[in-house]
């Protein structure tokens, strides 16, 4: 007899969010203490040079299949390339703060890329509704605690000593490429 429980069908479908999410995870966690030990065994300039090599390998199916630009495209060909060279920054400014610092505390710096190119867009005249106003302070002030219990002091940010900075300027790489992939 087979019987179909749509109790049971619904709290299946229900996980696969939250499989989904715990598999993203483990691959950005992968990821990032794959690129850490990189980083500091063979500096940033190799990491960088490795990660594009098997990028754009990986990378050549998708560009065998597309079809060539058109001249429509050259604005947003623009963007792409600032999107591709802010990214590059960022990595390598990743790379370069994974050789010198916490990787727990760089990783929650670099992840406010999202806030950032929230920024960069309402600098630029996109409207901002309250709640993402507030989503910011909370992103914000979730980081000053998170650097201030890693026992960074302002005065160190302020006079750019140590990892800290630089995980902030890689940030700002990466808002600045999704702001760009964005308006691609």
């Amino acid at each position: 007899m087979c019987s179909s429980d749509p109790r049971r069908a619904a709290s299946a479908v229900s996980l696969i969010p939250v499989i989904g999410g715990l598999v993203a995870a483990l691959a950005w966690t992968t990821a990032t203490m794959t690129s850490s030990r990189a980083s500091r065994a063979g500096g940033p300039y190799a990491t960088l040079a490795w990660v594009s090599i098997f990028g754009f390998l990986a990378a050549i199916p998708l560009i065998l299949q597309a079809r060539a630009p058109t001249p429509a495209d050259l604005p947003a060909l623009g963007w792409v390339l600032v999107a591709g060279a802010a990214n590059a920054a960022g990595l390598l400014l990743l790379y370069a703060a994974f050789r010198r610092g916490k990787v727990g505390l760089i990783s929650t710096i670099t992840a406010t890329e999202g806030a950032i190119a929230a920024v960069i867009a309402i600098a630029l005249g996109e409207p901002a509704s309250v709640v993402l106003l507030v989503a910011l302070a909370v992103t914000v002030a979730g980081l000053l605690i998170t650097t201030a219990g890693e026992g960074v002091g302002v005065a160190d940010l302020l006079a750019g000593r140590g990892y800290v900075p630089i995980a902030a300027l890689a940030a700002c790489c990466f808002g600045a490429s999704l702001f760009a992939g964005g308006r691609a």
